[in-house]
């Protein structure tokens, strides 16, 4: 039983809480003209519930529906920095876009978070209903 509790001890499990989550922005109206950081940006924050410091990167996320505060797809993936333990790294996602016939429908989407440890990734999970000035039609 020791030796189970030394190798715990030396592990890289990485164990982070996200709030919220899932990352639930609603109805969202694209009728009007899109905001520099998006439509009804979301403070998602990060917290390292683990013992150790762990360096996050901004692995993915699909520019089709959101946009990220201060990254570029195109520059992915992307460095977010080393969070200590009980600190909290805060990412704002916004939604930015739609793909045709999904009006009025939930739309599911994430964005991908690496690590330094394990595990190497894991994702926010994202939904929003794009409408425009309530015509839900496609």
């Amino acid at each position: 039983m020791l030796l189970l509790l030394l190798a715990a001890c030396g592990s890289d499990e990485v164990m982070f809480t996200i709030s919220p989550n899932p990352v639930a922005f609603g109805d969202v109206d694209f009728a009007v003209e899109m905001p520099a950081d998006g439509y009804s940006p979301i403070a998602t924050g990060l917290t390292n519930a683990g013992t150790k410091d762990v360096v996050l990167g901004l692995a993915d996320f699909d520019d089709t529906y959101l946009c990220v505060q201060g990254y570029s797809h195109d520059l992915l993936p992307g460095t977010m920095g080393t969070v200590a333990p009980n600190s909290t790294y805060v990412l704002n996602i916004a939604v930015c876009g739609y793909a045709p016939g999904e009006r009025g429908s939930e739309v599911s989407t994430n964005v991908t978070i690496s690590t330094d440890g394990s595990p190497a990734s894991f994702t926010i999970p994202v939904t929003f209903t794009p409408y425009r000035g309530g015509d839900d039609s496609g």
